[in-house]
């Protein structure tokens, strides 16, 4: 299967050169022995800090929790 690089050359899926959309994403850096965390207020959670505190500063302003999501998504689209 051929897949196209975003500087439009093709590339080979399976064949482990950039942009091989069959390689596996980079480890997220997970670690073992986390705590769940609880809130009595609200909670956003995102892989980018700029992207949660757009979130938060939303909720905070009075948003509801589908106007937080909307502004997270815009802002990872972004990043």
């Amino acid at each position: 299967m051929v897949s196209s690089s975003g500087s439009g050359s093709a590339v080979v899926v399976g064949s482990g050169v950039v942009r091989d959309p069959a390689v596996p994403e980079a480890a997220s850096g997970y670690c073992l022995g986390n705590k769940a965390k609880q809130s009595s207020k609200y909670m956003v959670v995102a892989n980018t800090p700029l992207a949660t505190k757009v979130g938060c500063d939303v909720l905070k302003a009075g948003g509801s929790a589908i106007d937080a999501a909307v502004a997270v998504q815009a802002l990872l689209d972004l990043v």
